[in-house]
């Protein structure tokens, strides 16, 4: 993955709601295609500055198949590892808190692992 989604960098804005102190509470599923395991948000901003709206797995991952935001993963194992980086760096750019490396975290992810 070369591109931050776009629920990512909304993420990562401080300046951006939460959702009783969430911002994107990733899940990770098979594609509906059955052949890839995908990480996606099951909470996202309705409109461009609406509020937060938190969806079911299945839902969330119908909208992210639809808008073709989601990450694919090598595992479950790997996703989720994924999504507890993520929250990491989202704390670290929303609350100022070091849970992680910077940009080795960030190219981790984004290479997939």
């Amino acid at each position: 993955m070369s591109k931050k989604p776009t629920w990512l960098k909304r993420a990562l804005d401080k300046k951006t709601p939460t959702l009783n102190k969430q911002t994107v509470r990733t899940a990770v599923e098979w594609h509906s295609d059955g052949k890839r395991k995908i990480l996606f948000p099951t909470i996202r901003q309705t409109g461009l500055k609406g509020p937060l709206r938190k969806y079911n797995a299945e839902d969330a991952r119908k909208i992210a198949e639809r808008k073709g935001d989601f990450m694919e993963v090598k595992s479950f194992k790997k996703g989720n590892e994924i999504s507890k980086m993520i929250s990491n760096m989202i704390d670290k750019k929303r609350y100022n808190k070091k849970k992680h490396g910077g940009s080795l975290l960030v190219a981790k992810i984004y290479k997939g692992f």
